[in-house]
């Protein structure tokens, strides 16, 4: 924010060392409202809560900001983390990440490969993460010139489409009812419900059109309350 890009400018000429400053296009907004963290090389955490963050860079920390306003209206309370500092990561953070959180949601306006995304990603499961991660950047593709606003939500990077993909992905996991496995789960450890479950989710939480589903018996292994939401889910892919 404008508070920030005036502190980080400051701090710089008292840093004795090579230091780069990346700041969006567009109008800066003020987030000083919130409690501030003046130690720039570090992390800020905006809002702490348990289980699930978005830890975001730039021009993304108030659409995270107001995805969580949105999410608090649900009934889901969401840590946001200002990742101000790209380079170096701040390690004490993404410690503490990797061991309070289950679902991490990261957001940057640059594109994944050789990004933050993608670097933190790294830096997560190097730290023993075992959640569930999931990034939201631009494409590794050629990007026209053009108004910010407009192009972020071409690529999908616009409040609202960040939103429904985030309770989208989050109502997929409350349906699976496996919320208690990890990616350190090995395959041939699941039992038959569990690998129904998963099979019929994944293929049906992807939204495929002009798909034939050919389902032979699926409500094997299955609960009957999970019958009823089988239908209804297939319902919505007409």
């Amino acid at each position: 924010d404008l508070v920030e890009l005036q502190d980080m400018i400051e701090f710089s000429h008292s840093y004795n060392h090579p230091l780069a400053i990346r700041y969006p296009r567009g109008k800066a907004v003020n987030l000083s409202s919130h409690v501030r963290d003046s130690r720039l090389m570090k992390w800020e955490w905006i809002y702490e809560e348990p289980k699930i963050a978005i830890v975001a860079i730039g021009k993304m920390v108030e659409t995270a900001i107001k995805i969580r306003e949105s999410m608090a209206l649900l009934g889901i309370k969401i840590a946001v983390v200002n990742a101000r500092c790209i380079k170096p990561m701040d390690d004490l953070s993404i410690q503490k990440l990797s061991e309070t959180m289950d679902y991490i949601f990261s957001l940057e306006d640059h594109v994944y490969s050789g990004g933050f995304s993608s670097k933190l990603k790294q830096k997560l499961f190097d730290s023993g993460y075992i959640g569930k991660f999931k990034s939201f950047s631009l494409p590794d593709e050629f990007i026209e010139h053009g108004n910010t606003e407009i192009l972020l939500s071409k690529y999908g990077l616009d409040n609202n489409t960040i939103l429904k993909n985030i309770i989208d992905r989050l109502e997929f996991l409350s349906w699976v009812w496996l919320d208690y496995m990890t990616v350190a789960r090995k395959s041939n450890t699941l039992s038959g419900w569990e690998s129904q479950r998963i099979r019929l989710a994944t293929q049906i939480w992807t939204k495929l059109e002009w798909i034939i589903y050919v389902l032979d018996e699926p409500s094997i292994w299955l609960h009957p309350r999970d019958n009823d939401m089988l239908i209804k889910n297939l319902k919505k892919l007409r």
